[in-house]
């Protein structure tokens, strides 16, 4: 009851979107794993509680909606940077580097 209270709290006081709390849930799980991997402990929890996951809606271009942005495009290098990213399926984070 102590890991299902805990995930509570982690979704409540860091939460910023619906998927809340998980990542701290799997870092839970991940070191009672790695602790009874190298023999440290047993793991204490056997049954984590389930995580509500929501997937992230993702809007997709369409060619047309593509050739649109593209050529009304100015900065050349911005464009070429957008046509790579496209190209190799870089999120635009990764672009940024």
């Amino acid at each position: 009851m102590m890991l299902e209270d805990f995930y509570a709290w982690a979704r409540v006081k860091h939460s910023k979107g619906p998927n809340g709390g998980n990542a701290y849930l799997r870092n839970v799980k991940t070191m009672f794993l790695w602790g009874e991997e190298i023999e440290i402990c047993a793991s204490p929890v056997k049954k984590f509680p389930k995580m509500h996951e929501t997937l992230p809606e993702t809007k997709r271009f369409s060619d047309e909606e593509l050739v649109l942005l593209l050529n009304r495009m100015t900065d050349i290098d911005f464009r070429d940077m957008l046509i790579f990213g496209l190209l190799t399926g870089l999120r635009p984070q990764e672009l940024l580097y």
